[in-house]
């Protein structure tokens, strides 16, 4: 599954989605419970299932995988921003909207905790990219006028930026120990 080089995961990261979901599926009748975690960042197998489905544009399958990653995982906060997305896509744009809301911040505030705990090894979002959007996301949320699909395609940005932050942070780390 993921963090390696699992075919479920390869065809996620090369953005073959159908395959990714069909693939998860599977491995998750192996092993329902799988997590994957990198330096506090936790993300279950149903949480890659829900974005795959999200993906495809399965939003009502998206929201069942992420809310039953939610249950085994509350602070799965990739799983709760993608959970935000496809509620909003699936039809309910405010209850989405409350669920982008917990992630982003959730997000942020993670990020902001690795950083602090190690202010002179800046693995994680060093040019602050990802909290800038996530900042972008929650002044977004904050106003009257929301611009749905810029919020939309902004938490997007956020949930794929860290899916490839979890590479650059692995690729560095790995190369600390060479």
């Amino acid at each position: 599954m993921p963090g390696g080089s699992s075919p479920e995961e390869r065809f996620f990261l090369r953005k073959r989605y159908e395959d990714a979901v069909a693939l998860f599926a599977q491995a998750l009748r192996d092993n329902p419970d799988y997590t994957f975690e990198s330096q506090g960042l936790r993300e279950s197998g149903w949480t890659y299932l829900g974005r795959a489905q999200y993906h495809t544009g399965r939003f009502a399958d998206a929201c069942a995988s992420l809310e039953h990653a939610l249950k085994l995982h509350p602070d799965d906060h990739m799983g709760r921003l993608f959970l935000g997305l496809s509620t909003a896509r699936n039809g309910d744009f405010p209850k989405g909207r409350g669920q982008i809301e917990r992630g982003a911040k959730a997000l942020y505030d993670w990020l902001e905790a690795i950083e602090a705990g190690a202010p002179f090894e800046a693995a994680w979002d060093p040019q602050r990219d990802i909290r800038s959007a996530i900042e972008t996301i929650l002044a977004l949320i904050s106003r009257d006028d929301i611009g749905q699909e810029q919020l939309m395609s902004s938490a997007e940005w956020v949930g794929q930026r860290l899916e490839d932050e979890i590479d650059y942070v692995r690729r560095d780390l790995s190369r600390q120990f060479e």
